[in-house]
């Protein structure tokens, strides 16, 4: 009737129009009625728009379907990747440079603390404990000699001194000869198994390159870094999911050291939990951390794919009351994975429409 309404003055405006403007072009009339025309026709549609949004939900009914509201846990996790580390997972490097003249070990063997990996070119130091070794045993006998006679007052005092001094400078000289041997050792710092021998006969072994890699499996800890902004949410004790993909293993424990240092590079913090040993456990081992940071044993929790976004309402849910689709503002608290808490705007018993939500305006008709 509107639309009849309009059209119905709008043909009247037109011969108003042609009646007074008769002795105008034709051309330039054509161009003013099309202007006029298309004005309306606007118009009409906001109108008709208008008419839509006010008129009553009638006839479709939508078939949905619901899940009653009741409450349970939800947790919040922070997910980062991390790795397996050793304690004794030692590069062993030469105390001094020279050339490897016999490699003792091989990779799997187990060794012990202190025993000698390879030997090292020292046939200068040998030279110098040669040379050393009989002046040493002269001087030992000129001194008990002199001494002896000096207990019988015999000779002078200066000449017993100067013994003395002469056997103690070469058997300082010989030790320090001899502690410079040791240098040309390269030896195990603890035991365990040789999981790699990098030095091989021949090669010139340098003081700031790994020789051997030792590892003993007693003691593996996971490590991952933190991101900076969770340093209030991460303390130790916080209980930990670890996740070793390459055994297809996943453990629960507690968190054992968080580092008070932040990283000033990447700006995150480690974390370290025992592991204790384990012949599953290799270092560098890649694992994952699900550390829990947030729970809540009872509160509302709801699918986050449910929850629609408007920028007039905000977050909103629907359920269903009365055989009608009910528009419900809800406030989100945290989400993980496909989950989120609902703190305000639902209760318990209320029935959250979970199939055809997409469909749905406040108030349509429904059934389930």
């Amino acid at each position: 009737m509107k639309r009849f309404t309009i059209l119905t003055l709008n043909t009247a405006m037109i011969v108003a129009i042609l009646a007074s403007c008769g002795k105008k072009d034709a051309a330039a009339q054509l161009e003013d009625l099309r202007k006029q025309q298309a004005d309306i026709t606007a118009q009409i549609k906001t109108l008709e728009t208008e008419i839509n949004k006010t008129a009553p939900k009638t006839g479709k009914i939508i078939q949905v379907a619901v899940t009653n509201i009741d409450l349970k846990p939800f947790y919040h996790y922070i997910d980062v990747q991390g790795k397996v580390t050793s304690e004794n997972n030692i590069d062993v490097k030469p105390k001094a440079p020279g050339l490897a003249t016999q490699i003792l070990v091989r990779r799997g063997q187990n060794v012990s603390k202190g025993q000698v990996l390879a030997i090292l070119d020292n046939a200068p130091i040998l030279k110098s404990i040669e040379a050393t070794t009989p002046n040493l045993e002269l001087a030992k006998q000129f001194y008990n000699k002199t001494k002896a006679l000096w207990e019988q007052k015999i000779g002078t005092e200066i000449q017993y001194l100067q013994a003395k001094t002469n056997k103690e400078t070469l058997e300082k000289s010989l030790a320090a000869l001899l502690e410079q041997n040791e240098n040309f050792k390269i030896k195990a710092p603890i035991a365990g198994i040789v999981d790699d021998a990098m030095l091989k006969e021949g090669e010139m072994a340098n003081p700031a390159m790994p020789a051997f890699r030792i590892v003993n499996g007693s003691s593996f800890k996971a490590t991952a870094e933190i991101a900076e902004a969770y340093i209030d949410k991460v303390q130790r004790g916080n209980k930990v999911a670890i996740t070793f993909p390459d055994i297809s293993q996943t453990i629960d424990k507690n968190i054992d050291v968080v580092s008070d240092v932040i990283n000033v590079v990447n700006r995150t913090f480690n974390v370290e939990v025992n592991l204790g040993s384990s012949a599953k456990y290799k270092a560098n081992m890649i694992t994952f951390f699900k550390i829990q940071d947030y729970a809540n044993k009872a509160t509302t929790v709801v699918p986050i794919n449910l929850i629609q976004h408007s920028d007039i309402d905000g977050d909103h849910v629907f359920v269903a009351e009365n055989g009608k689709a009910v528009k419900k503002l809800v406030t989100v608290g945290k989400t993980y994975g496909n989950d989120a808490e609902i703190v305000k705007g639902l209760k318990t018993g209320d029935k959250l429409i979970t199939v055809g939500y997409q469909e749905l305006t406040d108030g349509q008709a429904i059934k389930f």
